[in-house]
């Protein structure tokens, strides 16, 4: 089972801000989901835990696994945020009306956003490498990354449903079939203490 953890809050979700690669801090809330997290996965057994280099998800990652029984801890660039350039450090709202400011002017916006299929390929990589492990693994990032992983997986009538909550847990069953093809099943997101504690009774 893989599971994904969205890292907990920082002054900049609060705010409303657009983080992107900017390195944001958890702040006090943010320490607190990380420790309530911690809790549910104690104990429990991970082969391997994957984490984005930015300090919001990494130290989210920690204090997680403080407690859980992990073999190995890999910080993986693959799971960086997305790079939303100039967008970066904008309130949502600030960010909406630069866009219809923009588009009104006729011309297609251009604020240095990472490419697209770049994003695609990374997320690509990281997924099939957490994929081919065996026992749980855990894939600790950010909101646009966890969102655009689970979509990867989804036809695309279900794409872009998933909003993510800080410290929320989501689950990909991954399994290979009988004719040997890796199988991957979205469990469900956000999900709940009791439904996170059946999927790592059922799958420790």
């Amino acid at each position: 089972m893989i599971y994904l953890v969205r890292h907990g809050q920082t002054n900049w979700n609060k705010e409303g801000r657009i983080q992107g690669v900017v390195d944001i801090p958890l702040n006090t809330i943010g320490i607190k989901q990380a420790m309530d997290k911690r809790r549910l996965f104690e104990n429990h057994h991970f082969t391997n835990i994957y984490t984005s280099p930015l300090s919001r998800a990494k130290q989210t990652a920690e204090i997680i696994s403080s407690k859980a029984k992990v073999d190995n801890f890999e910080i993986s660039d693959d799971l960086i945020e997305y790079n939303f350039g100039e967008r970066d450090g904008l309130t949502f709202e600030e960010d909406a009306r630069r866009f219809q400011r923009d588009m009104a002017k006729g011309e297609k916006p251009d604020y240095g956003e990472e490419d697209e299929k770049h994003f695609i390929e990374r997320l690509s990589r990281i997924l099939v490498k957490a994929a081919q492990q065996e026992g749980n693994v855990m894939i600790v990032s950010h909101g646009a990354v966890l969102s655009t992983l689970i979509d990867m997986l989804l036809p695309p009538e279900q794409q872009g449903q998933n909003f993510l909550s800080n410290s929320s847990v989501c689950a990909i069953d991954n399994r290979w079939n009988d004719e040997g093809n890796l199988v991957l099943t979205f469990q469900g997101a956000n999900l709940s203490e009791d439904e996170l504690d059946k999927l790592l009774t059922e799958n420790d």
